[in-house]
């Protein structure tokens, strides 16, 4: 009767440790929004020029030339207010803004891919797109 005791001890501790095995990827706290992105679409890719690209055009009326150059360029990503309708947290957003410079008349004007879409001159709220 005495080891009764002890083996019933032993055997609580032995059960009472066992926990179930947690998944190996931790579960994200419901209480902490999750973050949203949004990449620029493949089908915009092919707008995405590089620093130094041009393009020389000719009027086929006057013959005049005409140029364009890519001066700078400032890929990135914003945080869109208010987020994706129907999900929670924030929504980040993709851009690649481009500064070209036209020659001969020295107009400089910006090219902002956006998701699918691409605006001239778009110096507004990001978070208003």
């Amino acid at each position: 009767m005495k080891y009764i005791l002890p083996v019933f001890v032993l055997f609580f501790l032995v059960f009472s440790s066992c926990q179930k095995e947690e998944d190996a990827e931790p579960r994200t706290n419901p209480a902490i929004p999750l973050t949203h992105y949004n990449y620029l679409a493949e089908s915009i890719s092919p707008y995405k020029f590089k620093t130094g690209s041009y393009w020389i055009y000719e009027n086929d009326s006057t013959g005049v030339l005409d140029s364009l150059v890519v001066d700078s360029i400032s890929p990135g990503f914003f945080e869109a207010i208010p987020s994706v309708h129907g999900t929670s947290g924030s929504t980040m957003t993709e851009f690649y803004k481009m500064y070209f410079h036209h020659y001969p008349t020295s107009q400089q004007y910006n090219q902002t891919l956006m998701t699918k879409y691409l605006v001239r001159n778009y110096s507004g709220d990001w978070s208003n797109f």
